[in-house]
């Protein structure tokens, strides 16, 4: 792992890795409760409906590329993209997959 950085100014504590090897970039936080039942709630509708992952995908790049998914300056986070994409399908989530 490389550019391990402590984010104190964060709502929660952050703590920003990246790994060169993979190429792969993650925000680690601890105790934050509502970002488990978050995760747990994303990836329920994602093994309920096959759309919902590429829609939330597609938003979470559009969103990088311009600039606009970094919830530290009151821009989207992933939680808000994720509700944005769920909302897109509607109550008829369940009966439109089968």
């Amino acid at each position: 792992m490389e550019k391990v950085v402590c984010v104190k100014s964060a709502k929660v504590p952050i703590v920003k890795i990246w790994d060169p090897e993979l190429g792969l970039a993650c925000d680690m936080n601890v105790n934050n409760t509502s970002a488990l039942e978050n995760t747990r709630m994303v990836r329920t509708y994602v093994e309920i409906d096959e759309r919902v992952r590429p829609l939330a995908m597609i938003l979470k790049y559009w969103t990088r590329r311009r600039i606009v998914n970094d919830a530290g300056r009151l821009a989207f986070g992933d939680p808000p993209l994720h509700l944005l994409s769920l909302s897109f399908f509607g109550t008829n989530l369940v009966t439109d997959s089968m």
